[in-house]
């Protein structure tokens, strides 16, 4: 199972858009996927139309009070862990937790995952922070994607987050790999975007092609849908398209220097 962490400790780059119509573009193209959701407002749970106050969480699940397959639901093609406010708690208990494998134990629920066959591709949606949630991700994940808009802001954000995700290579998880950075809301005719997006390009793989900024992705997420499955012709459900592609290739050809290295 291939496994996503999608990050940015900056709130408002459309993570969680990035995240869903991920998710769906793959199970789309015939892809077994599952989408974790680890934000306390449950934002991805919301805009896959599932009710998150019925029945257990990821919550429930990083307390040990449920295993990751039973509390999977099916929305839009993809099964979906919801998150819920209950998780900003659970952040909380992992803190006071003093061994480093009760800190984090998203990876052998992720592991769980796997040995049941349920998908052949998880992403994991993260809170925009760098707190505990976010490195049981990345300390799960196989590959790491970072989100960012053509910001200045933004850009430091997420510089920031991507140097939290080598230490947790040097550390917790040595095998996590940056797959690039996604531009999300990106206006091509405005020089200053262009400029932001030189400047991120010289420091970090970028991913393409740019996500478009326009209404049709938060018209969408209104009706509790991926933007790729209610507006399948429009322009920016092409890109996420195009990006879903370019995002299993790099993955395949990891996986493929994986293989000769280890050979």
């Amino acid at each position: 199972m291939n496994t996503l962490a999608i990050v940015s400790r900056k709130g408002g780059v459309g993570k969680t858009t990035v995240s869903i119509n991920l998710a769906a573009s793959l199970a789309k193209a015939g892809h077994t996927t599952a989408l974790i959701d680890l934000e306390s407002q449950a934002a991805a749970t919301v805009g896959m139309g599932i009710d998150y106050t019925v029945g257990p969480t990821v919550a429930h699940v990083l307390l040990g009070e449920a295993d990751l397959p039973s509390v999977l639901h099916e929305a839009h093609g993809v099964q979906v862990a919801p998150g819920s406010q209950r998780l900003s708690a659970v952040e909380r208990m992992l803190q006071a937790e003093s061994l480093p494998a009760a800190q984090y134990p998203l990876p052998r629920y992720i592991d769980q995952l796997a040995e049941a066959d349920v998908a052949d591709w998880c992403i994991i949606d993260t809170p925009p922070s760098l707190g505990l949630l976010t490195l049981n991700a990345l300390a799960a994940a196989d590959h790491c994607v970072g989100v960012a808009t053509a910001e200045y802001a933004s850009v430091e954000a997420i510089l920031q987050t991507l140097e939290m995700s080598a230490q947790v290579r040097q550390g917790l998880n040595p095998s996590l790999q940056l797959l690039g950075v996604v531009i999300n809301e990106y206006h091509k005719v405005q020089i200053q975007d262009r400029h932001v997006v030189k400047r991120l390009e010289d420091k970090v793989p970028l991913l393409r092609p740019f996500i478009r900024d326009t209404q049709k992705v938060s018209v969408a997420y209104g009706f509790r849908e991926p933007v790729v499955l209610r507006e399948p012709s429009a322009v920016v459900s092409i890109e996420y398209r195009r990006l879903t592609k370019g995002v299993i290739s790099r993955v395949e050809e990891s996986a493929r220097r994986e293989g000769a290295h280890g050979a």
